[in-house]
Parts: C-alpha cells; sequence; structure tokens
C-alpha cells in the first residue's frame, strides 16, 4: 500500500509538471491540437471525458504529451531525484566569489575599452546588421583588444582553491588527490558498470562497428570487405524508431548506436527540440533583440569563435552559423530559469542614470551566460547534424539546458564539473595507480591534463563524428559521467608513452593529439578494468 506521504508527493510532482510543461513552446501547438481534438464528431458532449480521452490516445496528442512530461523530467529531475539549488554553504560561498571575479573582469574589461556594457545600435546599423545576419565571417571588426574573460585554466585554480571547513584530510588522502577537502560522493567502476551496462555485454554496437569499417562522417560507406548486415539493420530499426517519435524509445536505440543519417531526427526527438512555429517564432525575436541592440558579450562571442572553431579543420567552415547561434543564446531569457536549479545567480548591471531606481538594475547579458575561452565548442560538432540554424539553436540550448550549464559552475552535483572531476581521480588513482604516481613523481597533475576536455565534453580534441558518438551515449544514458571515464580511458591507452615520459613536457605532448582515438573500444576498456 502507498503511503500518504508518498501520494501527496506524486499529487504535487503531477501538478507542478502540468503548470511548467505550459511553458515549453511546443505546448502552445498542443494545446490547439487539444482544443482542436475536442470539437470533432468522435468526442460526443454526453461522454465528453472518456470521449476525449480516447480520441487523445488514438492520436498523435498522446505521444506529444508523453514527451513533454518526459522532458521536463529529464530537465529538472536528473537522475530521477529532484534537482534542488546547492545545499553546501561553502560551495555557495566559492561560486560567489567565482561570480565575483568574473564580474570584476568583465567590468575591469569595459572600462579599459572604454565600451558600455551594452547600447542600441543606430537605424543604419540595423539595416547592416540584418542584411549580413548570415556572413558575419565578412565583417571587419577590431577584436585585437578583447581577450576572453576567462579559461578552462583559470576556473580549475578556482576550483582547487576549494576546501570543506567540516572535513579533515589525512595524509594519504592528500597523497592521491587534488580534491580530496571536497567530500563528494562519486561513483565506483563497480557502479558505473551497471549505469552502463549494455556497452559491456559484448552485443554489436553501430559505433564500434563503424570503427572497424571506412566511412566517413556523413556515413558514405567505403567497401572493406566488412558485413555491413548490421549496420543496415540497425538503421531500417532506427527509421522504424524515428517514426514512433518516442522519445524514452529512441533515447534506448541511442544505447546501441546511431547511423549518422538519423543522429539529427533522433536527438531532437530526445531533447525536446523539433522545431514548431513556436520554435521558429521565438528564434525570430532573438535574432531581432540581436540587430536592435550591441552587447559588449557579442565581441567576446566573435573573438571565442575566431580562436577556437575558425582555427579548426573541422569547424571553420561553420563559423557564420556559430555566431548566429552565439549571439542568439545570449539575449535567450528564458535561460534564467536554470538558475532555479544551479548554484550559480546572474551577473547584474545598473541602468545608466538609474542607480537609485527599483527598476535601475538589470540582468547582464540577458541570459546570465558570460562564455568562458572555448564556448563555441558546445555548438561546433552539431553543426555537421543541423543545416538551418533554428534546429542548430534549439538542439544547442537544449543540450546546454540539461548537461553543459554544470560544467561550468561550482556546485556538489554528481554531475557537475566538481564531481567529474573527482569521479576522474578517485579511477586513475584506483585503476591506474602505477601511472597516477608516475605523474605525480613528475609534478604533474593530472586533472590539469585532462580539465578542459571535460569542460568541453571533449570537443575540439576528437574527430567530430567521435565526440558526436560520446554525446550519443551520454543522451543515452542521461549522464556526463561518461566524460570522466572516458579521460581515465585515454590515459590508460596512452599509459606506455606516458611512462617513458621524463618531464610534463613530455606528457603533454604524448596527450596533445587525440584524432587517432575511438571513443566506443576506450569506454569498453575503461570498463573492463578489474573492480575492487
Amino acid at each position: 500500500m502507498e503511503s500518504p506521504t508518498r501520494e501527496v508527493n506524486v499529487h504535487l510532482l503531477a501538478s507542478k509538471i502540468a503548470a511548467e510543461i505550459q511553458n515549453q513552446l511546443q505546448y502552445k501547438s498542443f494545446q490547439y491540437e487539444l482544443q482542436k481534438a475536442a470539437t470533432t464528431e468522435q468526442v460526443t458532449i454526453l461522454d465528453f471525458r472518456n470521449s476525449l480521452l480516447y480520441h487523445i490516445k488514438c492520436g498523435n496528442l498522446d505521444t506529444k504529451l508523453r514527451n513533454m512530461v518526459y522532458h521536463w523530467l529529464k530537465d529538472h529531475c536528473f537522475g530521477m531525484r529532484h534537482v534542488a539549488v546547492e545545499p553546501l554553504d561553502y560551495m555557495k560561498k566559492y561560486q560567489e566569489a567565482w561570480e565575483s571575479r568574473i564580474w570584476k573582469s568583465v567590468i575591469a574589461m569595459a572600462n579599459d575599452l572604454g565600451s558600455p556594457l551594452a547600447r542600441g545600435r543606430l537605424t543604419s546599423e540595423q539595416e547592416v546588421m540584418e542584411e549580413n545576419w548570415t556572413e558575419f565571417s565578412q565583417w571587419e571588426v577590431d577584436l585585437s583588444r578583447f581577450r576572453p574573460v576567462y579559461s578552462p585554466k583559470d576556473f580549475l585554480d578556482c576550483i582547487l582553491q576549494i576546501l570543506s571547513p567540516n572535513y579533515q584530510l589525512n595524509g594519504a588522502e592528500k597523497l592521491w588527490s587534488s580534491l580530496a577537502s571536497i567530500p563528494i560522493k562519486v561513483k565506483t567502476l563497480r557502479e558505473l558498470k551497471c549505469l552502463f551496462a549494455d556497452l559491456t555485454t559484448g552485443e554489436p554496437h553501430y559505433g564500434l562497428i563503424r570503427h572497424l569499417d571506412s566511412e566517413d562522417l556523413h556515413g558514405s560507406y567505403v567497401s572493406c570487405g566488412v558485413p555491413k548486415i548490421i549496420q543496415i539493420q540497425r538503421t531500417k530499426l532506427g527509421e522504424i524508431v524515428e517514426g514512433k517519435n518516442l522519445a524514452p524509445v529512441a533515447q534506448e536505440f541511442l544505447k546501441k548506436g546511431c547511423p549518422p543519417a538519423l543522429r539529427a531526427k533522433l536527438w531532437q526527438q530526445v531533447l525536446g527540440s523539433q522545431l514548431t512555429k513556436e520554435h521558429s517564432e521565438y528564434y525570430q525575436e532573438l535574432k531581432q533583440s540581436v540587430i536592435k541592440c550591441e552587447l559588449l558579450i557579442d565581441r567576446l562571442i566573435l573573438k571565442d569563435v575566431q580562436l577556437t572553431a575558425a582555427n579548426d579543420d573541422q569547424y571553420f567552415v561553420f563559423e557564420d552559423s556559430l555566431y548566429q547561434v552565439l549571439l542568439s543564446f545570449s539575449r535567450d531569457v528564458a535561460l534564467l530559469e536554470l538558475f532555479d536549479r544551479s548554484s550559480k545567480s546572474p551577473l547584474t548591471a545598473v541602468l545608466k542614470g538609474k542607480g537609485g531606481h527599483p527598476d535601475g538594475c538589470v540582468i547582464y547579458p540577458p541570459n546570465g551566460i558570460v562564455p568562458f575561452h572555448g564556448f563555441t565548442m558546445y555548438v561546433a560538432p552539431l553543426c555537421y547534424l543541423f543545416d538551418d540554424p533554428e534546429s542548430l539553436y534549439f538542439t544547442f540550448r537544449s543540450l546546454y539546458t540539461r548537461y553543459w550549464f554544470r560544467l561550468h559552475e561550482i556546485s556538489s552535483h554528481e554531475n557537475g564539473i566538481v564531481g567529474l572531476c573527482i569521479l576522474f581521480e578517485k579511477l586513475l588513482h584506483r585503476h591506474e595507480t602505477q601511472l597516477w604516481f608516475h605523474l605525480r613523481s613528475l609534478r604533474v597533475l593530472p586533472l590539469r591534463v585532462v580539465f578542459k576536455w571535460l569542460m568541453k565534453g571533449f570537443s575540439g580534441y576528437l574527430p567530430a563524428e567521435q565526440v558526436l558518438q560520446l554525446w550519443d551515449l551520454m543522451l543515452a544514458y542521461n549522464s556526463v559521467q561518461l566524460l570522466a571515464l572516458f579521460a581515465m580511458g585515454v590515459l590508460s591507452i596512452r599509459k606506455e608513452n606516458l611512462m617513458k615520459s621524463t618531464q610534463a613536457q613530455t606528457v603533454d605532448a604524448v596527450l596533445a593529439d587525440l584524432s587517432s582515438i575511438a571513443v566506443l573500444p576506450v569506454l569498453q576498456l575503461s570498463l573492463s578494468k578489474e573492480t575492487f
């Protein structure tokens, strides 16, 4: 028998979901279709409730409603527990100090450049901006005096200073971990094997089969004598899954790998980023916000794209799309909802001439997110999936609100960047002990080597197709802990050369190029290690 407390909790959760899914962009079209269904002949006034429910289940409205509820749960109940604001006071204080440092850096840059944080564009500027919206890369903008507000290295330095006031370290803990003073519980390898069980069964995986075959990024096969039967079967099954349009089914399908031709559609189903009329209208509003107002952050975005994707052989052709998406992202006030389930607080600025006015404070930038050096790489791999900027934008936004936002904030969440760092260190120390102590003897902190990989989801370090395969699995298991497991695996397969290293520079050289690494074999190697 269910306890009264559980019944109340379920009722409260159901009420909360019913209220909050109305804020989803696709809800308006769902509501319109529901009203339209209620006026059909199949729905009778004498038995309105039952006939309407029957009509909903027979059509696609039932699927749409299930998907909306599913997406809300995945975004707000990470790991099937409700995501609350940071519970640890000392973590909040470190996050607040970090935010203060970021804000001081932004203000200092504005003062040095003599530039306002925001200004309205002249009508002539707006016209030029709109005409050249798809050709940002052709603009001649002097960015020589702009620099990133912070880099992954800066953020790691801040994380390494975190100390719990309630935890006393012993000598052994100091020896094996740089983050031993943060007592956050993370999974063991045994628990990870249970979580990622489908990767350890030895059953065929599409990504592994493709690794054994020769195929370009868009799925054009070159015959190498390897049977294609599994690839063909997998593609046919994927087409059936796509036709069902059920997010949980699509997520389950991704666990065994995804054919490139189906990846875009299946990701949209899992993330709830399928375009509706409301999505297109909202994107146009963001575009107009960019055209009408210039932010100092805009120059930082342009600079970041130039320093990262524009200098990458895999992504330079997508430079214009990246500008459009990231500039629009900075104006998306709907992202402020993230701060209700995050340890972060948005930065605020005072409007000129309204210092003492109650409405004088505004959130800056409008989405509350100051990009770091490399932020562009959250978007770049997605350019291989979507031609139109609208689909690209909403898929990126969904990925960010579900996973990426936790990778550049200080929190105790197990899927946050601090939790990933602790998980990586424990895995490496426990299962590659010899390598760990060798690196420490060289005064190399393994975390410093892999931190930028973790923070950017390996984007910009692996080939684009391998990044997408890694993100396939992240979506499939709804967990970024794969990143820490994969990072440990990368060091494992480079162990022989790392053990020969006699100085820190050699270690960096061994791990500088990851272009030859395939995701599936490395993950399976990591999961095959003996547990204690």
